[in-house]
């Protein structure tokens, strides 16, 4: 029975280990962003994560850094937390193109998963433009319940 116990208690720990190793790889997000000016400060969120990095804009290029499971990604202007891009990531580096005047169409290379999600795109990009609307209207609250909507909406496919 000790021996069954001491087995189950390192099936647990290898687990634990295993768990906390797949996502030690630092995933690189290259962004080409139209319209950006330089030195302004973009940050890096997920629903739950706000400013997991920072990047200024150099020449139109944005490169943000983070560690983590495949997710839904929202780069963000900081001066006025205007969403610029909603995409999902993979476990490998991607590449994002876009403008900052048009959130509906970015290109994103590299993301198998953000891929298959493209079919729900229109939905999605309605969200985040109505998310943006509240915002500029001043309607936080709005917003932040549309941000949330996207996401789980994205989550749930």
């Amino acid at each position: 029975m000790k021996t069954v116990i001491a087995f189950l208690i390192l099936c647990v720990f290898f687990e634990k280990i295993s768990a906390q190793d797949v996502y030690t790889t630092q995933i690189k997000i290259e962004f080409s962003l139209q319209g950006a000016i330089d030195g302004e400060i973009f940050y890096l969120n997920t629903v739950e994560r706000y400013k997991m990095d920072s990047a200024t804009v150099n020449m139109g290029q944005l490169l943000f850094h983070y560690k983590g499971e495949p997710d839904g990604l929202i780069i963000q202007r900081a001066r006025d937390n205007m969403d610029v891009a909603v995409f999902w990531s993979d476990d490998k580096d991607i590449r994002v193109m876009g403008s900052i005047d048009d959130i509906t169409h970015i290109d994103v290379v590299g993301s198998k998963i953000n891929d298959k999600l493209l079919l729900m795109k229109p939905v999605i990009n309605a969200l985040m433009s109505q998310r943006n609307n509240a915002h500029l209207s001043g309607n936080n609250h709005l917003a932040d319940t549309l941000t949330q909507k996207s996401m789980t909406f994205i989550c749930q496919k």
